[in-house]
């Protein structure tokens, strides 16, 4: 009876799956591998996927970039896998799962979609009788381009390419003295087993770019390097920067490449090239109508720079092993090999504190070697090129230990001290040196790099109180004592525009009541706010703290909310201001016109005046793009999220014209200011052009230094 009992109870745990001593925990595995095509290039975004037999739990996954997967919590036994893409079942195989087992399954895709087509001359329509290859690129889900590329054949302008996986394709532009006549061809979107016939890609002729890529010191020919080029319009203040064709040197150096070249529209062209040992390197050669060949010839390619160095060890006091050793670019105004250039670069010292930098360019750079985040080193200005080994002397560092009370000499806890060193060269970096926060008893201690040569600031501040900065920091042998003293206050209720998004922010910004809120196109004049602070569209209250017991003007901005400016005294208590900003923004529209024709102008830059509430407190004359626009093909331009007033343009237009007896282009500049009013769904036009009395700047040949004829 009693053993009854005992089996009926065991079988109603094990009913209900209750764990008993009987039942145990079920061991399980993990299974990885790699889904790639024909060519080994790996698959990303490809579903994995497997069913148990026993419970119908599906386990599913996706590859990652490098085509790799792993699925994971798999009991042991027999599992058929799967891979699909878009839904679409590719292939499967079994793996057994079991212990000691490497549980690897990797998989190649076969592809058998094809692309077919026609290659037309954008003029008549006609297809052009190419007959060479043609290349397909595969897009990621976000529409960039892969590093899978496709070959395909072409026969009188008639093209094929097979074998091609599923996903979304663009044929790339690379057709011996041919173009594309729009921008860019068409996206292909390919499923498993899919013949995508039809597709029509327009073609323009050309110019065709020959030139070799020699090393500059032993004139020897570099095989692979990336070659791009863009074709300069005339009418364009700024360059094109649209590298939209490219292609790569062969085992003797060699490259050819085609690029727009109508004589109304292009002007230039520029080539860059690339290699992962050699600087990058940019030339810019003007363009001569209705010329279809450019024989460059040899161009150099300087090999990269290096920087070696030892750390010295004065009087032993660190380890040299193992030191981090940072380069990183002066802030010195742009140049080509400043925007080719990785900006910083680490390297750690060997047992001898030796270190190597390597793939450098011909600009300079600070240095600075940290141990455990310390700085222990500084080098404010080194030159790769200057080739002699930098030898670095460590000195000892100087412990600064202060207190930080208040006006009542009570500690202050949780106070931020940045000690910042501090350099007399206009493009070297100020450095961090250490940055600490006081401890409950308002004490801090920080280890200071320090020579007789060097300056340090040290910035105190805290929340609710005015910051204190010492420029020139001198070393003790007494603590430093430092007072902080309450900031006052400015509080705040507004009223918002009622079509505002919960989901929004507005802006408080504080400035000297004497700022002048005037309108600017200046650059080197910015009335930048003291500071700023985001406040919720949900919150009709502000605060803030930390201000002198003074007058001073708040604006309210936001994204779709007009500017809003109030004087106001900051109070120990923060009596309260009542700002109403209840205006939406608005836009003004315009349109370019040529005088004497009345034709659009196109590609011309407007910059448009901005006002102290439009400015960050980081901003400088380098950041103020974001207030100047490009007119489009029908002369028009437009400038959204703006205050209801007047505003003032500054108008440039390029005009370009071949001189056949000097054999190059003549570029004149156009500018021009004029002040508009905001009038609600008014297009503002404006005529450029002698007639109208425009103030003009004549430069004739306005030639870039790079600029070469050939």
């Amino acid at each position: 009876m009693h053993n009854t009992i005992l089996i009926y109870t065991v079988l109603f745990l094990l009913c209900i799956g209750i764990p008993s001593a009987i039942s145990q925990s079920q061991e399980t595995y993990t299974v990885h591998g790699q889904v790639t095509d024909r060519q080994n290039n790996p698959l990303p975004n490809y579903t994995i996927s497997t069913v148990s037999p026993i419970d119908n739990i599906t386990y599913a996954t996706t590859t990652n970039s490098g085509g790799q997967f792993t699925l994971t919590d798999l009991p042991a036994g027999t599992w058929k896998v799967k891979v699909r893409y878009d839904s679409t079942l590719l292939t499967q195989r079994e793996v057994i799962v079991r212990e000691k087992s490497k549980n690897r399954i990797d998989f190649v895709i076969d592809g058998k979609a094809r692309i077919s087509g026609l290659l037309l001359d954008s003029n008549n329509k006609h297809p052009i009788p190419i007959t060479s290859s043609i290349k397909v690129v595969l897009l990621t889900i976000d529409g960039d381009r892969t590093d899978q590329i496709y070959d395909g054949e072409v026969s009188n302008g008639y093209f094929q390419i097979e074998n091609l996986l599923p996903g979304r394709y663009k044929v790339i532009d690379a057709f011996d003295g041919f173009v594309f006549s729009r921008q860019d061809s068409p996206v292909i979107n390919l499923y498993a087993d899919n013949h995508y016939n039809g597709v029509e890609i327009y073609l323009k002729p050309g110019a065709s770019i020959h030139g070799r890529i020699v090393d500059a010191k032993n004139g020897q020919p570099v095989s692979n390097v990336y070659v791009s080029i863009a074709s300069e319009k005339s009418d364009s203040i700024y360059p094109d920067g649209q590298f939209l064709h490219d292609t790569e040197t062969d085992i003797n150096g060699e490259f050819q490449i085609t690029t727009p070249n109508e004589s109304d529209i292009y002007y230039a062209f520029t080539v860059i090239a690339s290699h992962p040992q050699y600087q990058t390197k940019r030339w810019q050669w003007e363009m001569s109508p209705n010329k279809e060949d450019y024989i460059l010839g040899d161009l150099n390619l300087n090999p990269y720079l290096s920087l070696q160095g030892t750390v010295l060890n004065s009087g032993k006091r660190y380890n040299l092993e193992g030191l981090t050793v940072q380069l990183k670019m002066h802030n010195k105004s742009g140049n080509f090999f400043r925007a080719a250039a990785q900006p910083e670069h680490t390297v750690y010292t060997d047992a001898h504190g030796r270190f190597l930098f390597s793939e450098l360019h011909p600009i300079n750079y600070s240095l600075k070697v940290t141990q455990n985040d310390v700085i222990i080193g500084l080098i404010d200005s080194v030159t790769p090129q200057s080739n002699k080994p930098l030898k670095i002397r460590l000195p000892k560092l100087k412990a600064l230990r202060g207190n930080v009370v208040d006006t009542q000499q009570q500690p202050i806890t949780g106070v931020h001290l940045y000690a910042v060193h501090r350099t007399d060269n206009p493009y070297a970096h100020n450095i961090l040196l250490s940055k600490k926060q006081t401890d409950s008893d308002g004490n801090f201690t920080m280890q200071l790099f320090n020579t007789t040569t060097q300056r340090i600031l040290l910035e105190v501040s805290k929340k609710g109180y005015l910051k204190r900065v010492y420029p020139e920091l001198t070393f003790e042998k007494d603590p430093l004592i430092i007072i902080l003293q309450k900031g006052y206050a400015i509080k705040g209720r507004v009223i918002l525009p009622k079509k505002i998004s919960s989901d929004r922010y507005y802006e408080v910004k504080v400035f000297n009541q004497n700022t002048k809120m005037a309108p600017t196109l200046n650059p080197l004049a910015l009335n930048k706010p003291l500071m700023s602070k985001r406040f919720p569209i949900t919150e009709q209250t502000f605060l803030i703290d930390g201000l002198f017991e003074e007058q001073y003007t708040v604006c309210l901005i936001g994204d779709g909310i007009a500017a809003t400016a109030a004087d106001v005294k900051a109070s120990e208590n923060g009596e309260d201001v009542f700002i109403v900003a209840d205006k939406s923004t608005v836009g003004i529209k315009g349109q370019l016109l040529w005088t004497d024709t009345g034709k659009p102008i196109q590609n011309a830059v407007v910059s448009r005046s901005w006002y102290p509430w439009e400015l960050s407190r980081y901003d400088m004359s380098l950041t103020l793009d974001r207030f100047e626009t490009e007119t489009d093909a029908e002369g028009k331009f437009s400038f959204a999220n703006l205050t209801q007033t007047s505003y003032e343009l500054y108008i440039r237009v390029m005009q370009a014209e071949f001189d056949r007896d000097l054999e190059t282009y003549q570029r004149v500049q156009i500018q021009k200011k004029v002040t508009i009013p905001y009038c609600s769904g008014h297009i503002q036009r404006i005529y450029i052009g002698k007639s109208d009395g425009t103030q003009f700047n004549v430069r004739i040949g306005d030639r870039n230094p790079l600029l070469q004829k050939k």
